[in-house]
């Protein structure tokens, strides 16, 4: 099984908080689907045995791509690579570019599974947060989509906003699972480099995000979500069950993939390869079919992966998987480090699994960074009995 991702840039504007490789104009988006599609046919030469199980258009915002462009790019997909039914086939879309004909189009042309960035359900938070739909755009698009026969529908939502308060946040996920979504991705509000929302809090505009009310934010979600029969399965992923994104889903169980479009990477189990995030060096790379650059991953690479992948999901980490993969000593290794974590923040789900607890997600970076080796170690006796 592989999955196949493409990066698709444009946005009318770009969101205060967003550290994703997008670009606010649609005078470069000339060209694009033409680049895209030698690129589709380039890299399937490379790649003539991958099956596709999962699509994934991202971004920026594919749903921004006139519906004729998405299905010229579906219909090369097809055309250049093994496309194995059931596919989970996903575009990303705003509420504000959610039509009735774009709709068909993108059922027409083999979409089954909507991610529509609603965000918020405040028509002042989302002014904030730099989104160009209100309320009432949000929950009729989500409204349009169920009537045109999408039957898998994913809605974003952000907490930890500055000037929103549990109640409101409370009120906006009990709106939300009233309509009861397949699938639903929440995020805290993060504080990225080089972004709006940075300079507004080096400026003092806002204040820097709050840890206390995240965590209390977070706890509200994982409780709402519980008692309306949605199930964590990743920190920030919730779904009725049988709805999990299976695209998201190999990423975390480190399933080969390929990235397509400006700074998309891909992963074939061995090695990392990413695209320049740049419209110009990226139409420069595909037009004259260069390599892209590229990382061999150490074995030490590979376990941090997998610990790091794995302890973000319910299906936690596997230690007869490590020892067939790493070694007897990773596993020692991975043991004693989880038996010291034990109770408060991990808890074994069977005598072979072990994962964060819950309630202990929202500690799940500073848990996994525990179990981190450095290639220093490679010179230490634990290192040296796994080999």
């Amino acid at each position: 099984m592989s999955g196949l991702y493409l990066h698709i840039p444009f946005c009318k504007t770009k969101c205060l908080y967003c550290n994703f490789y997008a670009v606010a104009s649609q005078r470069l988006a000339l060209g694009f689907t033409e680049t895209l599609l030698l690129e589709i046919e380039n890299r399937s030469h490379q790649w003539i045995d991958l099956n596709l199980q999962t699509i994934y258009l991202g971004g920026g915002t594919p749903s921004l791509l006139p519906s004729e462009e998405i299905e010229k790019i579906m219909n090369a997909i097809n055309r250049y690579f093994i496309v194995k039914p059931p596919c989970e086939i996903t575009l990303e879309a705003n509420p504000d570019d959610i039509t009735i004909e774009n709709l068909q189009s993108w059922l027409k042309a083999g979409v089954n599974r909507l991610s529509i960035g609603i965000q918020a359900l405040d028509d002042h938070i989302l002014k904030f947060l730099g989104r160009r739909h209100n309320t009432a755009q949000a929950l009729q698009a989500y409204s349009m989509a169920r009537n045109a026969g999408f039957k898998n529908i994913s809605l974003d939502l952000i907490f930890d906003i500055p000037g929103l308060k549990n109640e409101n946040w409370e009120n906006t996920l009990k709106k939300i699972l009233s309509l009861y979504p397949e699938h639903l991705s929440c995020y805290a509000l993060t504080l990225e480099e080089k972004t709006v929302y940075d300079d507004y809090i080096r400026k003092g505009k806002y204040p820097s995000p709050n840890d206390d009310l995240a965590a209390q934010q977070y706890e509200i979600l994982q409780d709402i979500t519980s008692k309306n029969g949605y199930l964590q399965y990743e920190i920030s992923n919730f779904c009725l069950p049988g709805y999990h994104s299976r695209h998201n889903s190999a990423y975390w169980h480190r399933i080969p993939y390929l990235g397509l479009g400006p700074s998309a990477h891909s992963f074939d189990g061995a090695q990392r390869w990413w695209n320049p995030p740049s419209l110009k060096e990226w139409k420069r790379l595909v037009s004259l079919n260069e390599a892209c650059p590229s990382e061999i991953l150490t074995t030490i690479d590979k376990y941090n992966e997998y610990i790091m992948t794995s302890l973000r999901t319910s299906w936690g980490i596997k230690l007869s998987f490590i020892t067939e993969k790493f070694g007897t000593s990773f596993a020692e290794y991975t043991l004693k480090i989880a038996n010291s974590l034990m109770n408060h923040f991990l808890q074994q789900a069977d005598c072979d699994t072990i994962v964060i607890h819950p309630k202990a997600y929202i500690l799940a970076d500073g848990i996994i960074e525990k179990f981190f080796l450095t290639q220093d170690d490679i010179n230490t006796d634990f290192i040296k009995k796994s080999h």
